[in-house]
């Protein structure tokens, strides 16, 4: 891995930034379906107007991938929280070691 991205895992702010995002469009899904769906709707209509190849979908066979979607965020939330946590408390220990040097 390159140097950049390795600083950026261990950097605990972005996990904590990550973390902060994907729970507010967790509650937004969650409280806003109908929105997710209009804006997945959107989104695939306007990738038809752009490839034609992409078929036309309608509501009903978006429904389910907004469903998932919705079910999705919340473990990722949970995940970059935890792997911020660790992330933290390593940073932590590192500099606790380096002080006491």
């Amino acid at each position: 891995m390159s140097p950049d991205i390795r600083r950026t895992l261990a950097d605990w702010e972005s996990w904590h930034a990550l973390t902060t995002v994907s729970l507010v469009v967790w509650i937004l899904a969650r409280t806003n379906r109908y929105a997710l769906l209009d804006a997945l709707h959107g989104l695939v209509w306007t990738a038809h107007e752009i490839l034609p190849v992409i078929p036309q979908a309608r509501r009903g066979q978006i429904r389910p991938v907004a469903a998932v979607l919705v079910e999705m965020w919340l473990p990722l939330t949970i995940a970059s929280f935890v792997c911020g946590f660790f992330a933290f408390h390593a940073d932590a220990e590192s500099r606790r070691r380096a002080e006491g040097e």
